[in-house]
């Protein structure tokens, strides 16, 4: 019997071991805390001191942020747009949605808000000029009822996760916010695990599949997803952003492998597919919460103290930004508001601020 070779050697891989989408969450997240310090005016000590979440930490513990400023010039917003038609679907039917809004409810979409959850939103009163954009894409269960003044008080969609599309097909919760019109745009995407790698859609759970035509007919709400191709599109907006700063960060960080985008950023990316002009208000902000509450609302123990850790926030943030800069859309925060509007609506300045100061804090 000849004796046995040597074992054979296993390959180690290049760049020490890290998968690709690991480097590029490392280098988004970096990058997008050097974009919100640049935006406040803040580098040097400031931009050492930031603490990332543990999740994405540098191997040393320490943030090491490089950022040369010619690189991720803009963002290819026309991948989205070239789906316009293909980006929503309704869930009965799979027909374009957009399409089925403008021709049975004559729906337009010349000026869309985006309405995120975030706490700054206690600073400002943007409730009116909302309201006064031609459509209104707000996230989950965020209340307006009491908060107009801040929010406004209109939803013609509400993107909603998998607890959400849950809570409003099981009909138990009579709560829930069910503006006139509404319709729900479930996310589409793999978020409910089955078994060992094995996801589907929450659309395609037996429960909500029971359930969802009886919803749809007692409730008068339509329900809608969003494709796959868009979810794909969308998410390659945010690793492409990552990847093409790669090159000036040098971060070990640990991986990413279920990140996928946030509905904040799913929502931004509904309304510059299906509207003209599109404004973002209550997002940007950071995991976790700071001068304000993470959400800007109280309502039945559904609000949040931070963020879900599956998310690149900071890399979305600056996305986000970065949209603005190129003027993809009109993002307004606090240092935004513009408190001097005669009219507060969206043909004024998107940032029309009402008179007051915003709501008391918590």
């Amino acid at each position: 019997m000849a004796p046995a070779g040597p074992a054979p050697q296993r390959r180690r891989r290049r760049g020490g071991g890290r998968s690709a989408p690991s480097r590029w969450a490392a280098a988004g997240l970096a990058a997008g805390l050097a974009a919100g310090l640049a935006a406040a005016g803040l580098g040097g000590a400031a931009a050492a001191a930031v603490h990332l979440p543990r999740l994405f930490s540098s191997q040393s513990g320490e943030s090491r942020v490089a950022i040369n400023g010619k690189e991720c010039q803009d963002v290819p917003v026309q991948r989205l747009r070239k789906l316009r038609g293909a980006a929503v679907a309704d869930a009965l039917s799979k027909k374009d949605m957009g399409k089925l809004l403008r021709q049975e409810r004559g729906w337009e979409f010349g000026t869309c808000a985006v309405v995120g959850n975030a706490g700054l939103l206690q600073g400002t009163r943007y409730g009116e000029v909302i309201d006064s954009h031609d459509a209104v894409i707000r996230m989950n269960q965020a209340p307006t009822k009491g908060y107009e003044a801040l929010v406004g008080a209109r939803a013609n969609f509400r993107l909603v996760n998998k607890e959400w599309v849950r809570a409003y097909t099981e009909m138990k919760t009579s709560w829930l916010p069910a503006e006139e019109g509404l319709v729900l745009l479930s996310r589409g995407d793999q978020e409910v695990r089955l078994g060992r790698n094995k996801y589907v859609p929450v659309l395609a759970e037996n429960a909500v599949k029971k359930n969802l035509a009886k919803f749809v007919q007692k409730k008068k709400i339509r329900m809608a997803k969003l494709t796959p191709d868009f979810i794909k599109a969308s998410w390659r907006l945010i690793s492409d952003h990552a990847r093409c700063r790669t090159r000036t960060l040098k971060l070990k960080m640990e991986s990413c492998p279920r990140c996928k985008p946030s509905s904040g950023f799913l929502a931004i990316s509904t309304a510059l597919a299906l509207c003209g002009r599109v404004s973002v208000y209550g997002m940007g902000g950071s995991r976790y919460a700071g001068e304000y509450p993470y959400h800007y609302y109280k309502f039945k123990g559904t609000e949040l103290v931070k963020g879900y850790s599956g998310h690149m926030f900071e890399t979305e943030k600056a996305l986000v930004r970065l949209l603005a800069d190129r003027a993809h859309i009109t993002l307004c925060l606090l240092q935004e508001a513009k408190r001097d509007c005669s009219a507060n609506t969206v043909a004024e300045h998107p940032c029309c601020s009402g008179p007051g100061e915003g709501a008391l804090r918590s």
